[in-house]
């Protein structure tokens, strides 16, 4: 008896296709899944960021994801993912970010929005490492994460809490770096 395959897709939060339809061998849950998954696609695309597979978000089609229904991380696979025109859609997690100066709040010279993978539900103190760490060779050079402010928009009122979690925070679009 020969293993079922799986197809699946890797689109970005705003549901952009990010790679190509493709498949794994069956695995028995998603969690599973999505580290073979992952595993495949970064193996393939260079430009597939560095993640934890456990921060994908697998759902049973193109609808279900519209409509924000990911499958559980030990849920069977089923009959998911059982051909092309019905692939699994993976959503890879995304956060917009601007570096803006102190003063003026405009872009950083040579900047623009960027994104990091990371889910909505992570905390500010958590996105401040993020930050730091996927830039500590370039702008964020001799700055400190404590130095970070972190802001939902130019106003600079009032800075994001440190326990505060993403998903909290009311205009998602692009959050802003000061320092």
């Amino acid at each position: 008896m020969t293993a079922r395959l799986v197809w699946f897709q890797f689109v970005d939060r705003e549901g952009v296709t990010m790679t190509r339809v493709d498949y794994v061998l069956e695995t028995n849950v998603v969690a599973f899944f999505l580290d073979v998954a992952y595993s495949k696609v970064k193996a393939q695309c260079c430009w597939i960021p560095e993640l934890i597979p456990a921060d994908l978000r697998a759902f049973a089609n193109e609808d279900a994801c519209t409509r924000q229904q990911p499958l559980d991380m030990e849920e069977g696979l089923g009959c998911y993912g059982i051909g092309t025109a019905s692939s699994v859609v993976v959503e890879v997690p995304k956060i917009w970010i601007q570096f803006v100066t102190t003063d003026s709040a405009t872009a950083f010279e040579g900047t623009r929005a960027a994104w990091l993978p990371l889910r909505e539900e992570c905390t500010v103190e958590q996105l401040k490492h993020a930050v730091k760490r996927e830039y500590q060779d370039s702008y964020m050079k001799g700055i400190l994460v404590s130095e970070l402010g972190i802001y939902k928009d130019s106003t600079k009122m009032p800075p994001l809490a440190e326990k505060q979690n993403w998903d909290q925070v009311v205009n998602k679009r692009t959050v802003q770096f000061w320092w």
